[in-house]
């Protein structure tokens, strides 16, 4: 069988599926919201603390965290972090970036490496580790009868495609 783009797309997919990603930007917003709730008044804090009522606290004021992490909404208005969690949110975006530059790099590595087998068997031969994540086996071939096609070309046809052919009473010419 021959390996489509799609087939080569998928294994690329289900390959950095199972590389380990470790969530910085979770990191980062644990270590800032901590980091806001140590600086409440004590009595907020306390509610804060239970759980029942923490939805009483408004969580709309906007830290913006440095590139590549996803912004944080603390219950203080105008939070200025300590030096600490500074440091530490500043390591985070780091890390994260260099992280999503090693799974770039991985992802193109996987891509070259199924992009040089042309059909499944050869890819079981040169990849015998990565079996697990090839396509199985396709019966047939035949994409005549994919409900997708089907589906589009009706659409199409409903449309008025293709041009050139005469509908009926009503239909666009």
């Amino acid at each position: 069988m021959r390996l489509t783009k799609l087939d080569r797309a998928g294994f690329v997919a289900a390959v950095m599926a199972d590389v380990p990603m470790v969530d910085f930007g979770q990191k980062a917003h644990d270590a800032l919201l901590s980091d806001a709730v140590a600086k409440l008044p004590t009595q907020i804090r306390a509610i804060w603390k239970d759980a029942s009522l923490r939805g009483f606290i408004r969580c709309d004021y906007t830290y913006y965290t440095p590139r590549g992490l996803s912004n944080v909404y603390l219950p203080i208005a105008g939070f200025k972090p300590s030096l600490d969690t500074e440091v530490f949110i500043k390591k985070c975006a780091d890390d994260h970036a260099a992280q999503i530059a090693q799974h770039a790099e991985l992802r193109d590595k996987v891509l070259g490496m199924i992009n040089a087998c042309t059909t499944l068997a050869q890819a079981i031969e040169r990849l015998p580790e990565f079996v697990q994540y090839l396509p199985k086996e396709r019966v047939g071939s035949d994409t005549k009868n994919l409900p997708a096609i089907a589906n589009v070309v009706g659409d199409l046809t409903k449309a008025g495609w293709p041009k050139t052919i005469k509908r009926a009473k009503g239909g666009a010419a």
